[in-house]
């Protein structure tokens, strides 16, 4: 029996000046989750600083593929695209990066599951709701970007 398994990596980050266009390359590899409808990938650049939360420096819009799933699986390389405005840019620097995968299934009785959850839980559901078990689950990757 094959289990299922959600992978999702980083590629390179390509950043022109002043205006910059963050390219990630996104490896995703989902096998053998046959209750899976759809998939979308989403990358935000970030501000973080000490003692204030995350600032998402993306223009709306931008950030945001979806990713075509057939018969509960895609291997393919995603290029999900961050616009940040160079007036952005000027108001604050560009610290991080961070993307993840999400996914909607249908459950067994027919009905779609797409709600939002904290990163993390929504392997747990997917297993309890469609008694498949996911081996593996790497659906949030982040990291710091160098100052220009």
């Amino acid at each position: 029996m094959i289990s299922p398994l959600v992978i999702l990596a980083f590629g390179a980050v390509h950043m022109p000046l002043p205006c910059a266009d963050y390219v990630f390359q996104i490896p995703v590899r989902i096998e053998n989750m046959r209750h899976v409808t759809e998939a979308s990938a989403s990358c935000s650049i970030l501000h973080e600083s000490p003692g204030r939360g995350p600032i998402q420096l993306g223009v709306p819009g931008t950030g945001y593929t979806s990713i075509p799933v057939v018969d509960g699986a895609v291997n393919d390389t995603i290029t999900v695209t961050v616009t940040v405005t160079a007036a952005r840019i000027a108001e604050y620097t560009p610290t991080h990066w961070d993307c993840g995968l999400a996914y909607r299934w249908r459950n067994p009785d027919g009905t779609i599951f797409s709600e939002s959850l904290i990163p993390g839980t929504r392997e747990g559901i997917y297993t309890r709701l469609t008694g498949q078990e996911i081996t593996t689950a790497v659906v949030q990757v982040r990291g710091e970007l160098s100052p220009p």
